[in-house]
C-alpha cells in the first residue's frame, strides 16, 4: 500500500469528507501523459481543496484551493492554481517555475489508482522503472536523490548543493540517515548496481 492511499484512509478514518483524483504529471509539457499521480480531493465547511503528499520533492505541503484561479504561498514557495470548468493546472512559480500537473474533477475508484500504480512501477518507459528516485520534505528543507545524484534545498537560506554518489556505503548511509529509510546493504548495494553506477 503507498503513503498517498494510506493518507486517503487515514482521513476517511478520521470523518474527514475526501475523494480520489489522479492527475496527469506535466513535468516534462507533453500533453498526451497518462493519469499517473493520486491526489485526494478535500471538502471542508464547502470548500474544496487538493492534497499531496507524493510528489517528491516537489510537493506542495499545504492544501490548495481549487474552487477558482488563485494563487496560494507556503514560505518561499508560490503555487498557481488555474480553473477551467472541471479542469485544474497546477504550476509552481517560486522559486522554481514548473507546471506540476493537470486534474480534472470526475468520479475515480481505487481500481484507477491501481492501474495507475502498475504502470509507474511496471511500464518499461515509466520514470520509477528507469531512476532510483528518493526524497523527504521537512521544515523547509528538502533532499532528493536521483540516480547518482544527492540534492539539498534549504528554502529559507536558497542554498542548493549537488553531490555525486560515489559508493554503496555512502549511499546506503544516506538511505538510512538522510532519508530514514529501513533497507538493508545488500538493497543499497542492489540500487547502487541498477541505478546509481548506471547514470
Amino acid at each position: 500500500m503507498n503513503i498517498t492511499r494510506i493518507f486517503f484512509l487515514a482521513l476517511v478514518a478520521l470523518g474527514f469528507d475526501v475523494e480520489i483524483l489522479i492527475a496527469r504529471v506535466m513535468l516534462n509539457g507533453r500533453e498526451e501523459n497518462p493519469r499517473s499521480h493520486r491526489l485526494t480531493k478535500l471538502t471542508l465547511e464547502g470548500k474544496h481543496y487538493l492534497l499531496d503528499v507524493g510528489f517528491g520533492v516537489s510537493t506542495p505541503v499545504i492544501a490548495l484551493p481549487i474552487d477558482q484561479s488563485s494563487r496560494v504561498s507556503e514560505g518561499v514557495n508560490l503555487y498557481e492554481i488555474s480553473r477551467r470548468d472541471r479542469l485544474i493546472d497546477v504550476r509552481q512559480v517560486l522559486p522554481n517555475t514548473q507546471h506540476l500537473y493537470r486534474v480534472e474533477l470526475a468520479q475515480f475508484y481505487e481500481s484507477d489508482c491501481e492501474i495507475a500504480h502498475f504502470y509507474s512501477h511496471h511500464h518499461p518507459d515509466a520514470a520509477f522503472v528507469n531512476n532510483l528516485v528518493v526524497s523527504r520534505i521537512e521544515k523547509g528543507e528538502r533532499w532528493l536523490i536521483r540516480n547518482n545524484l544527492l540534492h539539498y534545498w534549504h528554502e529559507t537560506s536558497a542554498v542548493h548543493t549537488q553531490q555525486v554518489i560515489q559508493s554503496r556505503e555512502q549511499l546506503h548511509t544516506l538511505l538510512t540517515d538522510t532519508f530514514l529509510l529501513n533497507v538493508s546493504k545488500a538493497t543499497s548495494a542492489w540500487l547502487m548496481e541498477r541505478y546509481v553506477l548506471a547514470a
